[in-house]
């Protein structure tokens, strides 16, 4: 199956993608983390439609780069900081994932924040593959690994044609849950592939973990 954790629709405001689009395409065995700035909106509505291939997440600027929450079920504020963030994530059982997180032209959070949220054991999923990111994700590789923090992959898609564009494959999830999905990326394989708008989202061809 494939995961990609870092999806957009229409709620994020700028992104054209609507919720039915998405629905035509992801895969019976897919995963998609919808993960709209500041809304769970697309998210809530995606999953009434795709039951139990939704993750509801929010991406948000703390004001110290951007997190994402994955399982939420309330909106977390912008601005509060990357500490207190993480922890709001967390108190609502949710998932702390630094996207593009070294990319600072789009908000990661940077190698400083990296440390502060992993030494703070806030930190549970680093995005070491983002299809608008390819440049810098072997560093963030060497950080996860340094912290013992799960590696991700997101395409970041904005538009339908994006989606899978790069995304974790591994087996079957054991439950739709932070530990079922944690439990995933430990076992899966990262799949970069980059944008390219021309190519659906492909079945997975793995070359190396």
């Amino acid at each position: 199956m494939r995961l990609d954790l870092h999806v957009h629709t229409y709620a994020s405001g700028d992104s054209t993608t609507s919720v039915e689009e998405l629905a035509a395409l992801v895969g019976p065995d897919d995963v998609v983390a919808v993960t709209d700035h500041h809304s769970l909106r697309g998210a809530l509505e995606l999953r009434a439609i795709l039951s139990g291939r939704v993750i509801v997440g929010e991406e948000i600027d703390t004001g110290q780069g951007e997190l994402i929450g994955l399982f939420l079920a309330q909106r977390v504020a912008r601005g509060l900081g990357l500490l207190a963030t993480a922890n709001l994530i967390r108190r609502q059982g949710g998932l702390v994932v630094a996207p593009h997180p070294l990319d600072e032209r789009r908000r990661g959070v940077g190698e400083g924040g990296l440390v502060r949220l992993a030494e703070a054991r806030l930190l549970d999923v680093v995005e070491v593959a983002n299809a608008k990111q390819p440049s810098r994700d072997e560093r963030a590789r060497e950080i996860a690994a340094r912290y013992g923090v799960a590696m991700g992959a997101g395409s970041d898609a904005h538009v339908p044609a994006a989606l899978g564009s790069s995304y974790v494959v591994t087996d079957r999830l054991s439950a739709l849950s932070p530990r079922g999905l944690l439990d995933a990326l430990w076992r899966g394989c990262v799949v970069h592939r980059h944008c390219d708008p021309t190519r659906p989202w492909p079945r997975p061809v793995v070359r190396g973990s």
